[in-house]
């Protein structure tokens, strides 16, 4: 996690992107569980390998999830979580 406040929108891609190699590195280790709890959205992160069905387990428990939150949360208050982008 980083304070995006005073960097340049190549400073946040570069991190972005480093991010993303780790997080598809770990994804290669057998027996690892990578948690995405430390992450928020950013505007930058577009085409970030963070996807729902990784996070939530399979397409269908993502799809259950997406549909709980448009129920639950029909204004999108929580539009910044950290799944905010897929949910």
């Amino acid at each position: 996690m980083y304070d995006a406040k005073n960097k340049t929108v190549g400073e946040r891609q570069a991190i972005v992107d480093l991010t993303n190699f780790v997080i598809d590195k770990a994804r290669e280790v057998n027996g690892l569980v990578v948690d995405f709890s430390g992450t928020h959205s950013q505007p930058d992160d577009v085409g970030s390998s963070v996807s729902a069905p990784v996070i939530f387990g399979t397409p269908a428990m993502a799809k259950t999830v997406q549909a709980l939150k448009k129920q639950i949360d029909p204004n999108n208050r929580f539009m910044f979580h950290p799944f905010a982008k897929f949910v």
